[in-house]
């Protein structure tokens, strides 16, 4: 697994865009039936996450949800550990800087 409870994660992959580079911290498993998204996951370990913002999902009956709290798969995270070292690689992101006279 990525992530373990306590963790401070980000969020490397979802259906929904807006989703990816939310951070989140990992409260624990998720137990099944604790809301109507369940059923919009497949096999693997789900993460109870509380969100630094909104997570969006999609509910069973097709509807667009944004909550605080909610399941993560374990596959879509990455932990942010304190002197955690990286893989080697270097991530290169683009932002929009005003430009400065």
């Amino acid at each position: 697994m990525n992530c373990a409870r306590g963790d401070l994660a980000v969020v490397v992959s979802s259906a929904f865009e807006e989703n990816v580079g939310l951070f989140v911290d990992v409260l624990g498993p998720w137990l099944p039936g604790q809301c109507g998204i369940d059923g919009m996951f497949d096999d693997g370990h789900l993460w109870r996450c509380k969100a630094k913002g909104e997570i969006r999902y999609t509910s069973v009956c097709g509807e667009l949800v944004y909550l605080s709290e909610g399941p993560i798969p374990d596959r879509c995270l990455r932990p942010i550990r304190p002197g955690q070292k990286g893989d080697g690689k270097k991530v290169i992101r683009e932002i929009d800087m005003p430009q400065f006279a």
